[in-house]
């Protein structure tokens, strides 16, 4: 046998005579873990022993997600019995993004025994982007807790809840003619952000049945029309359709193959469309922006754009902006900005990969690396060009004139008309509140939204630290001294125009850098692994 997996199959190699290992290290990574799984607890403690070990990451990953052995929740409980480590939590949440439908309630036992704030931080932070109804509710008791960083990461729990509820669903019917239409309209609307159930006529009955199950999560319900002459569709079915309509969707819709009449013309006061575009544009429109409650008290007007980039309304008004101390920001000078729309976030990897997809754009720097490419880190190797082209083809899509923020907008969104020093307040930079430093414990940047402690006034975050961000400004550090009376939305066009302004601080800045004031460059065809950007609208096409 060891001859034939030698010479036979290649799985083994003889280094010396008499001696084999696996050719393969994924083999026997996975060798391994099925072993360590058939042998129930005797060998797991001996696995949680390897924390931090990155020989036995892989293996761990492995043991997880075995389907048949229910190794993951017994595994993560030992786990959360060891002493608290980054190392912990990073294994933690690798497992959580491995396993197919990970076990949470170990998580949530040890959520609800902790009596240590720095405990229920930390198991926040975990079980963030998780939903579970016993989660929601240790949220809500959390949620006047006096430790800044449990009360913000227990808000942001009840926050992903509310989003979710928010979200769009729309059923699809079509007939056999209308297939392509419906790949067409399935492609656009998950561009959208929006999660769609696509039925054939045929499946009709079937769709009556689900009704019960959609009632409440139906948004909209759009059916597919050919001409008349070659439709599928029966009166019987245009009937049942009707009935859905009328007991289950707030909207519907007819997207029609072509001009002419259709069997559908009879579904009266509904909407037809002879374009994808324009019923995407239509349905796009029905998404009101909606009030949600961040940090507990500041209320904040939000739109969910095209490919999960979420807008938070900055109403405007007049602020203080420059920083003492500071040769390129002073003087001090009035400034008034007009309402405008910001991301949430800076632009993630998995946000550009529908740029890339789309466009065929190159590819930035780093987007290989692992340190800086998982899908909700903020995307670094991006040039001020980049950015623009991606600013371009965003607003293309959501039919908004859609930049990069000024310096102006920026400054403003972080500090608002109280002009905090900091975009949380006062308090000095923590690791409860930025990445920075490598306060985060690793050599890179940390997801978006990772530290809800450290939000602006208008419920953005990371405004300060993880990664700088591109402005629209050219970078002139006579601005401030050219400036006369109150200025209104200033964004310099002259100066030294190969360099574009940076703001914000970044993963591996130091605290001073994060105060809100504080001024950075850098031409604008460079790609480093501490820029990146988020994007500014004047007025949605939604507002």
């Amino acid at each position: 046998m060891l001859h034939w997996l030698h010479k036979g199959a290649g799985l083994l190699q003889s280094p010396t005579k008499g001696r084999f290992k696996f050719s393969h290290l994924g083999f026997q990574e996975y060798l391994a873990a099925l072993h360590i799984a058939d042998a129930g607890d005797a060998l797991r403690p001996d696995l949680v022993g390897q924390v931090g070990e990155r020989w036995w990451l892989e293996v761990t990953l492995l043991y997880v997600s075995l389907p048949k052995h229910a190794t993951f929740a017994p595994f993560v409980r030992d786990l959360l019995a060891e002493s608290q480590t980054p190392a912990q939590e990073e294994l933690i949440k690798a497992c959580l993004d491995t396993a197919t439908a990970p076990d949470i309630t170990p998580m949530l036992d040890s959520l609800e025994q902790a009596t240590d704030d720095e405990r229920r931080a930390f198991l926040l932070r975990l079980l963030h982007g998780r939903q579970h109804a016993r989660l929601t509710e240790l949220a809500r008791q959390l949620c006047g807790s006096e430790h800044v960083d449990v009360r913000a990461r227990a808000a942001q729990v009840l926050e992903y809840d509310e989003r979710l509820a928010g979200e769009f669903d729309v059923v699809v019917v079509r007939d056999a003619h209308t297939v392509a239409l419906a790949q067409q309209l399935s492609d656009a609307l998950r561009a959208a952000t929006l999660r769609l159930r696509t039925f054939a006529i045929e499946q009709v009955d079937e769709l009556r049945r689900e009704a019960p199950k959609l009632a409440g999560k139906v948004r909209g319900f759009v059916a597919l029309a050919a001409p008349a002459k070659v439709s599928a569709w029966t009166n019987a079915q245009v009937g049942a359709s009707l009935q859905l309509l009328a007991r289950r969707a707030p909207w519907r819709a007819v997207l029609c193959q072509g001009k002419g009449r259709t069997a559908l013309d009879e579904l009266h006061e509904t909407p037809h469309f002879d374009s994808v575009p324009a019923l995407i544009e239509w349905i796009t429109g029905k998404r009101q922006p909606t009030t949600t409650v961040l940090r507990g008290a500041a209320i904040v007007n939000w739109l969910e754009g095209p490919h999960g980039i979420r807008l938070l309304k900055v109403p405007g008004g007049e602020f203080t902006m420059g920083l003492k101390g500071r040769s390129d920001a002073k003087p001090l000078h009035r400034v008034r900005v007009s309402p405008f729309w910001l991301a949430e976030t800076s632009v993630t990897n998995a946000q550009y990969r529908a740029f890339l997809d789309a466009t065929k754009h190159d590819a930035p720097e780093y987007w290989q690396n692992k340190r800086f490419n998982a899908d909700d880190q903020p995307v670094v190797g991006a040039s001020w060009h980049d950015a623009k082209k991606f600013c371009a083809w965003l607003g293309k899509q959501m039919g908004s004139t859609v930049t990069l923020p000024t310096e102006a907008q920026r400054e403003f969104a972080a500090c608002g008309l109280e002009n905090r020093p900091y975009p949380w307040g006062k308090e000095r930079p923590d690791g409860t509140r930025a990445c920075f430093g490598l306060v985060w414990g690793k050599d890179k940047p940390a997801p978006v939204g990772s530290f809800p402690a450290g939000r602006s006034p208008f419920g953005h975050t990371d405004l300060a630290g993880n990664v700088w961000d591109w402005c629209e400004d050219v970078w002139n550090e006579e601005a401030y001294r050219q400036r006369k009376g109150a200025v209104k939305d200033p964004c310099e066009a002259t100066g030294d125009v190969e360099q574009r302004c940076l703001r914000g601080g970044g993963w591996r800045s130091p605290a001073e850098y994060l105060r809100v004031g504080i001024r950075s460059r850098l031409l604008a065809v460079y790609r480093t692994n501490d820029v990146g950007f988020r994007v500014a609208v004047a007025r949605p096409s939604t507002d």
